[in-house]
């Protein structure tokens, strides 16, 4: 039995967007919970953010209130029903890597955009990272945050299927060999 609020439609909030990509997705996708958020990477970060408070404000089912705050790396616009206890859901818009433990390259950020294939839910399109940076990702969220095991368990599932993941991770980052070898064990 789920718990969806779904009070939004997050493909039809995003369709019509410019320069992003959705990162760690869920499985449920577009489905969510009330507190979920939606982790988005994007280029021309104020433009972006204007224009997804003018799109949600525009496709609100139920009066809502818009907070925005910024953050170092980060933007998060969240959405609460009015009179509501909890949020609802939050859009986690990112400007950049926010990773302290280890360095990634800037041009990376840009390049998973650039490289973001258009996925279909219903009649509206997003934008999300192919499958290799995807893991790569999902990767990076493992070694900044070792509790959040389930994005290293999907780099182990899939990993194996391009013969240049490790190669991706040397290039751009600077995490040291001992930690892509983990990638390795059972």
């Amino acid at each position: 039995m789920n718990n969806y609020s779904n009070i939004f439609d997050i493909p039809k909030i995003l369709s019509g967007l410019e320069r992003y990509t959705i990162i760690k997705k869920s499985k449920d996708f577009p489905n969510y919970c009330d507190f979920d958020d939606v982790d988005i990477m994007c280029l021309e970060h104020d433009k972006f953010i204007r224009n997804l408070v003018f799109k949600i404000s525009q496709n609100k089912k139920q009066p809502i209130k818009i907070e925005i705050n910024e953050k170092q790396y980060n933007t998060h616009v969240d959405i609460w029903p009015t009179a509501a206890m909890r949020l609802n859901l939050r859009f986690d818009v990112y400007r950049k890597f926010p990773y302290s433990k280890f360095k990634v390259e800037e041009a990376y950020f840009s390049s998973v955009i650039e490289e973001s294939e258009i996925c279909e839910y219903g009649e509206y399109s997003v934008y999300e990272p192919n499958q290799l940076d995807d893991l790569v990702i999902r990767f990076f969220e493992w070694v900044e945050h070792p509790h959040k095991e389930r994005h290293l368990t999907s780099v182990k599932e899939g990993y194996n299927k391009f013969n240049h993941f490790i190669k991706i991770l040397q290039q751009n980052t600077n995490i040291d060999n001992k930690t892509l070898r983990s990638i390795e064990e059972k």
